[in-house]
């Protein structure tokens, strides 16, 4: 059985299951990543029954309409690069249409929560955070390996981004990538490295990774 022209209680039945399956999609989303996206929940909820529509609408034809969606599906990766989870997410919505679209609601569903399943499943551990900190020193001390005490004690992860004078060349403004062994000892870390830079600035915050908006 495929999808109509004609409207009648299968086409009807597809739609609903569409509307349903895209929430779902669009619900877990939102449950296993650390960035919500309005956006992109909401194209993860329309996209399934979108799919459906535009393979009606050119009679079934299967390579137009995949490129239609592409196109339309994937306009916001232009500009801003997208994670590999939010492209699987898209390719996951889509493919929730076309197998709808087929007239195979069973095999749809299915596909869909074993697929959620998966994702849900290699969720559960917690993705590591990356920061960067941003330290202040006087261009009197040497800061490679100045911090590597403090680092070995609260870092499971450190690396220099960037190296900037400042001041007329009196002082250094480091800025690190790192991953905290603790979240709750980020104070603690941050006052042993003030106590070693002088009591200059030293500041930490989410990392800038393009990926991640």
């Amino acid at each position: 059985m495929t999808i109509q022209n004609t409207f009648t209680l299968d086409t009807l039945l597809i739609l609903l299951t569409s509307i349903g399956l895209g929430l779902i999609t669009g619900l877990v989303y939102r449950m296993t990543t650390d960035i919500k996206s309005r956006s992109m929940t909401m194209t993860l909820s329309a996209l399934p029954t979108l799919v459906v529509a535009v393979l009606a609408a050119v009679n079934g034809n299967l390579g137009v309409a995949i490129g239609i969606a592409g196109v339309f599906s994937l306009v916001r990766f232009r500009s801003v690069p997208g994670k590999a989870k939010d492209m699987l997410y898209v390719f996951l919505s889509m493919a929730i249409g076309v197998v709808l679209s087929t007239g195979n609601i069973l095999f749809a569903v299915c596909t869909a929560f074993a697929t959620i399943a998966i994702i849900i499943a290699l969720s559960i551990k917690k993705e590591a955070v990356l920061k960067t900190l941003r330290v202040t020193i006087p261009e009197s001390l040497d800061y490679y390996g100045v911090f590597d005490e403090e680092f070995k004690q609260y870092c499971s992860y450190c690396v220099i981004k960037r190296t900037k004078l400042k001041d007329m060349g009196a002082t250094y403004e480091i800025d690190y990538t790192v991953q905290l062994k603790k979240d709750e000892k980020e104070k603690e870390f941050m006052d042993k490295l003030r106590i070693k830079n002088g009591n200059l600035p030293v500041s930490i915050g989410v990392h800038e990774d393009p990926n991640l908006l």
